[in-house]
């Protein structure tokens, strides 16, 4: 099974590379696993529970504050998901000014989600400020997983700018980015 697979390539793996189980992969310091053919459910929450114990994942989510805290609601709900789908899934959700990189990304995250509104069509500048914080030469951000959420008052009131603008500082550094197995998620 895909999960004997993964936990056998870990124990007998010296931990410095890129493993594989047929299509699967796995790097990172905590075992995370990235494939096109997963859903992001899967790739962030439902890692944990094939993987042994030592494999928690550390999801970290960053969210810019909006008037109706819609993006904060948002962010919250990743955090439930994560805590009630996997075990060993670990969450925790900052606003933007509480997050710092070398606490919350470098050492501590295995997945990182950036939240914001639409701002005249952009992600808000204090998110891509905390973005521009990150260490360029940090190699372990290659291993992270990422992902993007906007909110906005109408679905062509700059959504998409947002979130490929929030994707773009993502790919920037490395993270690998996860979509949906769907259309409709």
């Amino acid at each position: 099974s895909l999960a004997r697979c993964i936990a056998e390539e870990e124990l007998h793996s010296s931990h410095s590379g890129f493993h594989s189980c047929g299509r699967i992969g796995i790097s990172g310091r905590r075992g995370t696993v990235s494939t096109p053919t997963m859903t992001p459910r899967l790739v962030l929450f439902g890692v944990a529970a094939i993987l042994p114990p030592a494999f928690a994942v550390n999801l970290l989510v960053v969210y810019d504050h909006d008037a109706a805290d819609h993006t904060k609601s948002l962010a919250e709900a990743l955090a439930v998901g994560c805590t009630a789908d996997a075990v060993g899934c670990v969450s925790r959700v900052l606003p933007v000014e509480s997050a710092n990189y070398a606490r919350d990304v470098s050492q501590w995250a295995d997945a990182v989600a950036l939240g914001s509104g639409v701002y005249n069509g952009n992600a808000a500048p204090a998110l891509l400020s905390f973005v521009n914080s990150w260490d360029v030469d940090d190699a372990r951000l290659g291993s992270l997983l990422g992902a993007s959420f906007a909110t906005g008052a109408a679905a062509a009131a700059g959504l998409q700018p947002v979130l490929e603008e929030l994707n773009r500082a993502l790919l920037t550094f490395g993270v690998m980015l996860v979509g949906g197995g769907s259309w409709q998620n």
